[in-house]
């Protein structure tokens, strides 16, 4: 077993922990774990931005790093703490962003991406207001 200082956790990656941790890296030279979040090693699990992933649609890595996708892969590594509850199945990626009062959005794969997988594509586009049509109706208060 080697021996760690603290210091010289201060400017490594978490990567390079594994590899001296001796764990296994897997896709993109990120931390492999199976589909419980469990590492080479049966007593550490490792999820997040450091772990290799697949897309759920694909089978193929996934380069996304998304905070939806950490919060799903800690929920599994969690539960299997003590014994195997939960298994991931891969990734899916859906996000947003606004510049200036255009909306962007994306869910799963693009029209490009599922063409490329062989994914039969329906696509359509449509404009609509992004909040909801509420009736804007007076309540009355003091009920």
């Amino acid at each position: 077993m080697e021996k760690l200082d603290i210091g010289d956790l201060k400017d490594m990656k978490i990567t390079e922990l594994a590899k001296k941790a001796g764990l296994a890296l897997g896709l993109r030279d990120l931390i492999a774990t199976d589909d419980h979040m469990r590492t080479s090693d049966p007593n550490i699990f490792a999820c997040g931005d450091c772990v290799s992933k697949v897309s759920f649609f694909t089978g193929k890595p996934s380069p996304l790093k998304l905070a939806s996708i950490a919060t799903m892969e800690a929920r599994v590594a969690g539960a299997n703490l003590f014994e195997n509850k939960r298994e991931k199945s891969g990734v899916i990626g859906v996000f947003s962003t606004i510049v200036d009062d255009l909306v962007f959005a994306s869910a799963g794969l693009s029209e490009k991406e599922a063409k490329d997988n062989g994914y039969e594509v329906a696509s359509g586009q449509i404009e609509k207001p992004n909040r909801h049509p509420f009736n804007r109706q007076v309540i009355p208060t003091g009920l």
